[in-house]
């Protein structure tokens, strides 16, 4: 009997952990849809709408973290920022800014993903590209549970001059 619980908790442990893991498949996923939804989100006219189907695909206790912008959020205070952003006119992006996936590391529930930002230009309301930029994430119950964005605004305008 001793052996068969032994067996038993085996197989169950084997099956929680098997149903948490999210190999290279299920993170390029989980990549590509945050990158769609947040740009839905940040978008002329994007709705509450917009910002709870982005933030409902994420992990419950998912945490973004951009040290440029001194930001830590989880979602409630995400959410905040996002409808202020809204109300203020803060977003002027079109459909056709968006983000550009270059390169994707897979390590174990983590991915360091190499991106280029679209984004419409104020001065001349052109669709702009960033320069490479870098993010990363970490994933639990196969969902993004951690961002981090590494990028340096200021670096960028001076590689661009």
């Amino acid at each position: 009997m001793k052996r068969f619980t032994a067996m038993l908790f085996l197989v169950l442990a084997m099956q929680v952990n098997a149903d948490t893991h999210c190999d290279n498949q299920c993170q390029l996923t989980l990549i590509k849809d945050y990158y769609q939804k947040i740009n839905l989100s940040v978008v002329q006219h994007s709705t509450t709408e917009n910002v709870e189907v982005f933030l409902g695909s994420l992990h419950e206790d998912v945490v973004y973290l951009h040290e440029e912008y001194e930001a830590k959020f989880d979602k409630n205070i995400w959410r905040k920022a996002f409808l202020r952003q809204m109300e203020r006119g803060g977003y002027a992006n079109t459909v056709e800014a968006n983000t550009v996936l270059k390169s994707v590391i897979h390590g174990y529930q983590t991915a360091a993903v190499e991106f280029v930002s679209q984004y419409r230009n104020q001065e001349d309301t052109e669709v702009t590209s960033s320069p490479s930029r870098l993010a990363i994430f970490k994933f639990k119950d196969s969902k993004i549970v951690f961002i981090q964005d590494h990028w340096y605004h200021l670096a960028e305008e001076t590689l661009n001059k």
